[in-house]
């Protein structure tokens, strides 16, 4: 019997090691900037740099593995862009540029998309910075974005969860010629309607058409009929933020009201921490009308629990195996 005890508790055992992935895989690397002494804010860990028009400076990152084996690191310059939520994003590869943007920075600098570390080995990775020939104010706006790349040999199922897990680095990048501040200019562009997760939404794109990074963004959004002043719905959002040269859809929720065809009024009444404000006014023309849409609960699709079925067979077999051995042993008794 004690042999039959052994056998459930190694089964036991055996179960709780299944993978699973632990804290200590966001620790496998890690990077730092090596500021230069064009470092125009000495305070700060991103490179915050002041160069010359035509200058070439040199930049590095420190990258570090720390594991017992061998990692290669993806390293991407992103220009900094602003996404749907109002937050500046420095992991977006390929954004469409606002026609303001006149230098992207992710075109000044070049140097290696891979690096390949040793286990436990630190490596000072080294990239290079073109500015264009004519001066410019304000500032441009990016980020070395590095993750860990992942294993090739992974199947596509693999691949995909292991990159919506991805952890990632983004050191900041910005550049300056001058001291001269920028005011930056709000403007509200192209509005439409649209569908997104079962709900009918005004999408209005708000665009910084300057050279400056704008925080602490608060909008109160109000729609109307074209000529009343009833309000059909509002939106207010606080601490939003915008980068240089950039825009972004607003998502309007019409909260399950109906549109009919005609004319439009979307009004934006927009601030910022530094207390620019903006009195933004467009009309706009809803030609198919938009029926009041109620939304419909979904359950999320859930992954088959794998792990969990295998850990229950294996002890529904082990469990089956000692019935037997139970069963074979009294009989040679009697």
């Amino acid at each position: 019997m004690k042999k039959i005890i052994s056998c459930i508790i190694i089964v036991f055992a055996c179960t709780s090691l299944m993978p699973y992935v632990t804290q200590a895989d966001a620790m496998a690397f890690n990077v730092k900037a090596i500021l230069p002494t064009t470092q125009n804010n000495p305070d700060v860990s991103y490179f915050d740099l002041r160069l010359k028009p035509a200058a070439k400076q040199k930049i590095a990152i420190e990258m570090s593995n720390n594991t017992a084996k061998a990692i290669t690191l993806k390293t991407a310059v992103n220009t900094a862009s602003t996404n749907s939520n109002g937050v500046i994003d420095y992991s977006a590869s390929k954004v469409k540029q606002d026609k303001s943007m006149k230098v992207a920075i992710a075109e000044l600098v070049t140097g290696p998309t891979q690096i390949t570390l040793k286990a436990n080995e630190t490596k000072t990775v080294a990239y290079q910075i073109k500015m264009p020939q004519e001066s410019f104010d304000g500032v441009l706006l990016g980020g070395f974005y590095i993750a860990k790349k992942q294993d090739e040999q992974m199947n596509e199922t693999e691949e995909k969860q292991q990159i919506k897990n991805e952890f990632s680095y983004v050191i900041g990048l910005k550049i300056s010629n001058t001291d001269k501040k920028i005011i930056p200019k709000l403007a509200l562009n192209a509005i439409a309607t649209t569908e997104k997760n079962d709900k009918t939404l005004i999408a209005a794109t708000l665009r910084n058409t300057q050279a400056a990074i704008i925080s602490g963004l608060k909008i109160e959004a109000k729609l109307t009929k074209k000529g009343s002043e009833k309000t059909i719905v509002t939106l207010k959002k606080e601490q939003l933020g915008m980068a240089p040269n950039s825009a972004f859809s607003l998502p309007i929720d019409l909260e399950k009201r109906a549109l009919s065809n005609g004319e439009y009024t979307l009004t934006v009444a927009a601030s910022d921490k530094t207390n620019n404000k903006w009195q933004l006014t467009k009309d706009f023309t809803v030609s198919q009308a938009v029926t009041a849409h109620e939304e419909q609960t979904t359950t999320p699709k859930q992954a088959f629990p794998w792990t969990l079925t295998i850990s229950v067979g294996i002890i529904v077999i082990a469990l089956i195996v000692v019935l037997v051995l139970v069963i074979v042993r009294k009989n040679k008794r009697n």
